[in-house]
């Protein structure tokens, strides 16, 4: 079994607030991110090189696509 350690950050955009969890693989980046709102537990998985670039397009795609 794998084990990574990881780091959690909250983004807010507009009035939503996102749950992000970060960690650094040998292909770059991870983020998982998490909505946080009551009636939602919906997800997202990005990978990108930057740590900044991952977390946010994971934002980006649940802020547009999860209402």
């Amino acid at each position: 079994m794998e084990h990574y350690p990881a780091e959690r950050e909250i983004y807010v955009k507009g009035n939503r607030y996102f749950a992000v969890e970060i960690w650094e693989e040998s292909d770059g980046f991870h983020a998982y991110a998490v909505e946080l709102a009551e009636e939602t537990s919906r997800g997202v998985f990005r990978r990108g090189d930057k740590k900044e670039e991952a977390c946010e397009d994971a934002v980006e795609t649940l802020y547009k696509y999860n209402f």
